[in-house]
């Protein structure tokens, strides 16, 4: 089995992944070209993967509680996500259905964002439902995007690619031709899931639909970066390095232009970049990419933070296979406490990664 499997996402993610959020996005287990989100994954916040705001009529609490879900979403636009975490879980008591409904998708947006995507997975399937009871099936398809970027990073891949699908079909019977960002959102954590599921060839079209629609309508460089980025992650599972490099090169350039040099998604693209170009036997350009983006994630993301985890886990790896057992031991370690934190310890890349751990102890 290729060790080159992606961890998005965040996101999305990073999302996008939204997954990839982004996502881009948290992925199966090895040494993996990752892709937010939509995340997701964990990249800037997309219109399906944010709390939709509500404008309730009523008490004063009701509409201090509004106040508080429009507050919370600043504080995710910023990547201040403890703020966000508070003010989500502050409003998600309201008693108005409207207001609370926002906030349990803007907690759950939060948590996969924090890199909880088991703890994401409970406010987004309430919110998803409140929405539906309240007649309004777009905001419960924004909300079941970001429930499916959250399964997707879980390994869940066929009722993340279901809640996906259906999500892009109700986007796409509400929102103008002219306005369809969180399509490209939605279908960017889409072709995360089909990617993870090894579906390749159904992957790269969904994100080149993506990328398209993106490119016509000039939607912000941080999104065309992300689906450049899963693009890229995605040439290379089918062996096409140098459109994987390509891509990966573009997605680095425009998420500099959209973030500048301190921001999440460029961990994913700088550690997917040092995967393709260690994959062309170029090592010692490979090892500098992936000490950036080691680098980068300990200022830019949460210590547990899955991303974190997975340049850890690939630097663990390389340095296994360079012969150096304590630089290897130390990074495993770092990996293997990150993800049993993260994603416990039953999940695919936590198992993985206790084999390495095992492996490179009994290494003389």
């Amino acid at each position: 089995m290729s060790r080159l499997w992606t961890t998005l996402l965040l996101a999305a993610l990073m999302l996008a992944c939204g997954r990839k959020d982004t996502h881009e996005a948290k992925k199966p287990p090895g040494k993996v070209s990752a892709a937010p989100r939509a995340t997701p994954a964990p990249a800037s916040p997309s219109p399906p993967n944010k709390a939709p705001t509500s404008q309730p009529a009523g008490p004063k609490q009701v509409s201090a509680s509004a106040t508080t879900v429009e507050q919370a979403n600043a504080h995710l636009d910023a990547n201040r996500l403890q703020d966000a975490l508070v003010g989500f879980s502050a409003a998600s008591r309201s008693p108005d259905k409207s207001v609370q409904a926002a906030a349990l998708h803007g907690l759950g947006v939060t948590q996969r964002r924090l890199g909880r995507p088991r703890d994401a997975v409970a406010p987004l399937s309430r919110a998803v439902k409140l929405f539906e009871e309240l007649g309004k099936p777009l905001k419960a398809a924004y909300a079941g995007s970001s429930l499916g970027n959250a399964l997707d990073v879980l390994g869940q891949y066929p009722e993340a690619a279901k809640r996906q699908r259906a999500a892009i079909g109700v986007m796409e019977q509400h929102l103008p031709a002219d306005q369809r960002e969180p399509i490209v959102n939605a279908l960017l954590g889409l072709g995360g899931t089909e990617m993870h599921a090894r579906d390749y060839a159904r992957a790269d079209k969904t994100l080149k639909r993506a990328l398209e629609i993106a490119e016509k309508q000039q939607l912000p460089a941080a999104l065309r970066g992300k689906l450049h980025q899963n693009l890229g992650v995605n040439a290379d599972m089918g062996k096409r390095p140098a459109d994987a490099e390509d891509h990966l090169k573009k997605a680095l350039a425009l998420k500099r232009q959209a973030h500048g040099e301190l921001h999440p998604g460029l961990v994913t693209t700088l550690n997917s970049l040092a995967i393709v170009v260690e994959r062309q036997g170029r090592a010692a350009e490979a090892i500098g990419l992936y000490e950036k983006a080691y680098e980068l994630a300990g200022k830019a993301l949460p210590k547990d933070h899955p991303t974190t985890a997975q340049v850890a886990f690939n630097l663990a790896l390389l340095n296994h296979e360079a012969g150096k057992r304590d630089v290897a031991a130390k990074h495993c370690k770092a990996a293997l406490e990150a993800r049993q934190r993260s994603l416990g310890p039953q999940h695919r890349a936590t198992r993985k990664t206790v084999s390495l751990c095992a492996e490179i102890a009994k290494r003389p």
